[in-house]
């Protein structure tokens, strides 16, 4: 992703720009966004609309799935490799980068984590059952998918 300076970007941009990278399959770039979008939300106090918490849930959810299932190829990869008796390197090969896979699903739920706290840091709720405004009034035309 390009360096973007994030301190001149409102919630609101934020928002529009992580919307606008789910659109292009960009969730990395997507998930930067929302965490750029919450930190505003929680520095102005603003609630969170029940279409911003969406694209949170399924931008995380997307990548997450993602790497399970990545993991779950590599894993399915690298037993073969061991069951077939092949060349011990292909198997350790393989299982080092089980583990990145693994350490990126890690960070990524710690990515999650820090998003929900910092919504949710005044609040006994968890996000999923935080008072969310339903859904925004009417979009503006720039708001809306072309």
């Amino acid at each position: 992703m390009a360096s973007i300076p994030f301190h001149n970007l409102t919630g609101e941009e934020c928002f529009y720009l992580a919307e606008l990278a789910k659109d292009a399959n960009r969730y990395e770039d997507s998930i930067t966004f929302l965490e750029h979008f919450v930190t505003s939300c929680a520095i102005q106090g603003k609630d969170v609309w029940a279409d911003e918490a969406k694209l949170m849930a399924d931008v995380y959810s997307t990548v997450h799935n993602s790497l399970l299932e990545f993991r779950k190829v590599i894993l399915a990869t690298e037993m073969q490799a061991e069951e077939d008796g092949e060349d011990n390197d292909h198997v350790l090969a393989a299982r080092r980068y089980r583990k990145k896979i693994e350490r990126e699903i890690t960070i990524l739920c710690e990515r999650f984590q820090r998003a929900d706290e910092t919504l949710t840091q005044n609040r006994d709720l968890p996000l999923d059952l935080l008072p969310l405004r339903p859904c925004r009034p009417s979009q503006p035309a720039s708001r809306l998918p072309r």
